[in-house]
């Protein structure tokens, strides 16, 4: 119970919380990609904003490139709990 408890209070803000703003930066990265993908133009704007897309996430998540799945995952729900935006 308390490593739970732990991580709600940790992503208490999903604004102001180091792992939640990971997840949302990993998220507008998957989305522009999905958009990119579906509209099948690349030129130099598309190449420009993936490649900052792509910074932002990697600073942001860097801290949790070796982190396990599990608590990975326990981390995910509790910013998915706290802001209805953030999938599953």
């Amino acid at each position: 119970m308390f490593p739970l408890l732990f991580v709600l209070v940790a992503c208490g803000s999903s604004e102001s919380t180091p792992f939640c703003k990971c997840m949302k930066a990993g998220n507008e990265l998957n989305e522009y990609a999905a958009e990119v993908l579906k509209n099948q133009v690349i030129d130099a704007a598309v190449e420009k904003k993936m490649t900052s897309l792509k910074q932002t996430k990697k600073k942001l998540c860097a801290s949790y490139e070796t982190m396990g799945g599990a608590k990975m995952l326990e981390l995910k729900r509790a910013c998915a709990e706290t802001n209805e935006e953030m999938p599953n």
